[in-house]
C-alpha cells in the first residue's frame, strides 16, 4: 500500500522510491508462492522467471538512482526509473534464449556487482562531503542487497531451499528498515545539500539580468527573446503568487513567460540558476515562513499545502533543503525569533 501511495504522489523522487517498493513488493510475493507455485517459478515458466529477475534487476538498479537523487548527483530521479522499466521485458526475453541456470547467475553477478558499486560510492560520497553518521544507513541498505544476490546465487547452483529462504528474508527485512529509516530519519529521503537562502527569508525579486557577450556563443534557444518583459512577467507571477498553484506545471508556467516549455527551463537554469520544480519550492517555502509569522496557530501541514505543496514530504525536502531545518524546528525557530523581537 505504501508503495502504491508514493507511486500517486506528484512528488518525482516518491514515485522512484515507490516504484523500488511495488517492484521489490512483487517480486517477493512471486518468490513466496503467493500467486504461482514457485516450483512453476524456478522450473517452468519462462515469462515468470524473467519478470521475477527482471523486477529484482531494476530493484537495484532504481536504488542506486535514488542514492544518486540523495546524494545531489541527479535532480530529476523519476525520469531514470522509468527507463530503467524497459530492462523488465529486456530480461524476459533472454529468459527464453539462455538456460535458467546461466540467465540467473548472469543476473546474481551483475546485481551484485551494481549494489556493491552503490555501497562503495554512496560510502566514499558520504565520507568525503561529511554528511552525518545517519547516511551510513544507505551504503548499509546496499551491502544488505549484495547480500541477497549471493544466497541467491548460491541457492540455483547448490539447489537449497536455506539459501532461498535468506535471498527472500532479507528484502522483506530491508523493506521494513528504510520504512523505519524514513520515520525517524526522514532526511535521508531528502537532498543532502542545503544551498545558502536570504537570513532574512524575505520574499525576492529577480533582479536586472545583464546579458554578456561570447565572441563564440553557443546555439542558444534564448536568441531574441525579450528578457526584460521576461524578468518583467515573471516579477508579476512572484507578486501575483502563482507559485502556491500545487497543479502548476511548466508548460502552463512557461505560456505565462511568453515562451515556450524549454526556453522557460532554459531560462530558469541560466538566470535563476534553479531549476522550475527548486524555484517554486524556494518561494514556496519563503510563504509557508511568512505564513508561520501571520497565522502561528494554523496547523503546520495546513499552511504548507495553501502555499502549494502536495504532501508533507515534498514539504519536508523543500525545507531541509532551503533552511537546512525541519519543518518543525523552522517553526519554533520562526516564532522565537518573532518573541525575541
Amino acid at each position: 500500500m505504501l508503495g502504491f501511495f508514493k507511486l500517486s504522489s506528484k512528488d518525482f523522487f516518491s514515485k522512484s522510491y515507490g516504484s523500488v517498493l511495488q517492484s521489490a513488493a512483487f517480486f517477493l510475493i512471486l518468490n513466496n508462492g503467493v500467486l504461482v507455485a514457485q516450483e512453476t517459478l524456478r522450473n517452468e515458466n519462462k515469462i515468470l522467471i524473467g519478470l521475477y529477475y527482471g523486477l529484482v534487476l531494476y530493484s537495484c538498479c532504481a536504488v542506486l538512482v535514488c542514492f544518486y537523487y540523495i546524494l545531489n548527483s541527479l535532480d530529476n530521479p523519476w525520469i531514470y526509473c522509468k527507463r530503467l522499466l524497459g530492462m523488465i521485458p529486456v530480461v524476459i526475453l533472454f529468459s527464453y534464449l539462455i538456460p535458467d541456470l546461466y540467465l540467473i547467475s548472469f543476473i546474481d553477478f551483475l546485481g551484485f556487482g551494481i549494489s556493491t558499486s552503490t555501497l562503495f560510492w554512496s560510502g566514499r560520497k558520504i565520507i568525503k562531503n561529511n554528511f552525518p553518521i545517519s547516511y551510513f544507513n544507505l551504503p548499509f541498505l546496499s551491502f544488505l542487497i549484495s547480500i541477497c544476490f549471493v544466497f541467491d546465487f548460491l541457492g540455483t547452483v547448490y539447489d537449497k531451499k536455506d539459501f532461498f529462504l535468506f535471498a527472500e528474508l532479507i528484502p522483506g527485512s530491508i523493506i521494513c528498515y528504510t520504512i523505519i529509516l524514513e520515520r525517524f530519519f526522514p532526511s535521508l529521503f531528502s537532498k543532502a545539500t542545503v544551498p545558502n537562502i536570504d537570513k532574512d527569508f524575505e520574499l525576492e525579486t529577480i533582479p536586472i539580468i545583464e546579458v554578456k557577450e561570447n565572441k563564440h556563443p553557443p546555439k542558444d534557444i534564448l536568441r531574441g527573446i525579450d528578457l526584460e518583459k521576461v524578468q518583467t512577467k515573471l516579477n508579476h507571477f512572484l507578486d501575483s503568487k502563482g507559485f502556491i498553484d500545487e497543479e502548476l506545471r511548466l508548460p502552463d508556467f512557461a505560456v505565462d513567460l511568453g515562451l515556450t516549455t524549454h526556453q522557460a527551463s532554459k531560462y530558469l537554469n541560466k538566470y535563476i540558476k534553479m531549476s522550475y520544480v527548486d524555484f517554486l519550492n524556494y518561494h514556496r517555502i519563503n510563504e509557508v515562513m511568512d505564513m508561520i509569522r501571520t497565522k502561528s496557530d494554523y496547523n503546520l501541514l495546513n499552511i504548507a499545502l495553501e502555499c502549494g505543496f502536495n504532501s508533507a514530504s515534498s514539504f519536508h525536502r523543500a525545507s531541509i533543503k532551503f533552511t537546512g531545518k525541519s519543518p518543525r524546528n523552522l517553526r519554533k525557530d520562526i516564532l522565537l525569533d518573532d518573541r525575541g523581537n
